[in-house]
């Protein structure tokens, strides 16, 4: 450690640090503290009550001032790192031709819920659907926390290969950058079950973290293709995480920070095979039956309380029956509130979208007994399986 490192303080509370958290010069505490608040449905006031009081002392007891402070700080380091690419974009986006169209465009910006879709106020009591409102600011809340750490983990590499669609800058994926963002997907799904059920809320630590680690693989599919049909519709391009992208023809470049080492050729092989024959179909699949956006929260929901669960451990089979039958409730009220009567068919589809989105993630738990064979990603699957 240099005295140049050691010497850095935290840029919230100012107090010395030896190394950064969140991507960001920030403390443990305050990292801590940020994350906490970003999956809570509390709505903080300031103190004093001028939303100043971290600019008066770096170390207030004011949580809202404090709370601001890491946002702004936050905001900050992602516009910087997007910045970079900004140039590039404008100089080609003549030759791009916009995937979304033109007549499509404004409803899929209403409906489409992602980190700008998160607020801090609560679903309203007297909601007819509280379990979806809540799951949809949970799902929301998982954007804002992939987001935000995701891009603490480029450090400007590989930004000139990067391209923006709308607000955000997506970038290639790389085996680097992999292994980082799935301990950060696994985290926020923990954090989506705290924030979306009390059930889950209320599980110990060791049951939370066997019920993430067993929906992963079918709530990592389902957000893939999702956000693959928003951005890249018309490309056989997907989402490896909030802000990483592959395709066909990128696969090779993406083992080129490998330190491992691996046979290259039956490397890309392999995830060429994945990405063939479970997350285009996916995508494919998704944008045949096109989800809305209450529709997608019900399945991302039952995701959460997928059938493997109670599968493996059967003391888990009442709560996951439980609210199981509650999301579907809940959607039946849906389609009653929209005025549509004969909604059997629909949601049969949806269920079938789901299955089969659920049959083609299998294939990654088999890729995952490839990818150790081949010493690929293990540092991840360890972490995860702990």
């Amino acid at each position: 450690m240099t005295t140049s490192t050691q010497e850095r303080n935290c840029l919230i509370c100012e107090v010395p640090i030896s190394d950064c958290h969140l991507g960001i010069d920030s403390c443990r505490a305050c990292a801590v503290f940020y994350k906490r608040v970003v999956s809570s449905n509390r709505e903080l006031k300031c103190k004093g009550g001028r939303d100043d009081c971290i600019q008066e002392n770096p170390t207030t007891a004011c949580r809202k001032c404090r709370f601001q402070r890491f946002s702004e700080i936050y905001a900050k380091a992602s516009e910087s790192v997007e910045e970079i690419v900004i140039e590039k974009e404008r100089k080609i986006s003549g030759k791009r031709k916009n995937t979304l169209l033109d007549t499509d465009k404004d409803s899929l910006e209403s409906e489409f819920i992602d980190h700008d879709s998160y607020s801090h106020c609560s679903p309203s009591s007297s909601s007819e659907t509280p379990i979806l409102d809540r799951v949809r600011q949970a799902y929301s809340m998982v954007c804002k926390i992939r987001k935000s750490g995701e891009f603490g983990t480029y450090t400007g590499v590989g930004c000139n290969d990067a391209v923006r669609k709308g607000k955000l800058v997506f970038f290639p994926s790389t085996y680097s950058r992999t292994i980082p963002n799935a301990r950060i997907f696994y985290s926020a799904i923990i954090e989506f079950g705290d924030a979306a059920f009390e059930d889950y809320r209320n599980l110990d630590h060791e049951i939370k973290a066997f019920i993430a680690n067993t929906t992963n693989n079918l709530f990592a599919a389902l957000d893939s293709a999702y956000r693959a049909a928003r951005y890249f519709p018309d490309e056989d391009t997907i989402f490896t995480s909030y802000t990483a992208t592959l395709n066909i023809d990128s696969v090779e470049s993406f083992f080129d920070d490998c330190s491992h080492e691996i046979n290259l050729e039956e490397a890309a092989k392999e995830m060429r095979k994945n990405i063939l024959r479970s997350e285009i179909p996916n995508k494919a699949l998704f944008m045949k039956f096109r989800p809305t956006d209450k529709e997608f929260l019900a399945l991302i929901g039952l995701s959460l309380w997928n059938n493997d669960i109670f599968t493996l451990n059967e003391s888990l089979m009442s709560i996951v029956t439980k609210n199981r039958e509650a999301i579907l409730k809940e959607s039946h009220v849906m389609y009653r509130n929209q005025g549509i009567i004969d909604y059997a068919t629909r949601l049969g589809e949806l269920l079938c979208l789901l299955v089969n989105i659920e049959r083609k993630s299998f294939y990654s738990k088999e890729e995952i007994e490839v990818y150790r064979l081949m010493n690929l990603f293990n540092e991840a699957f360890d972490d995860i399986d702990q």
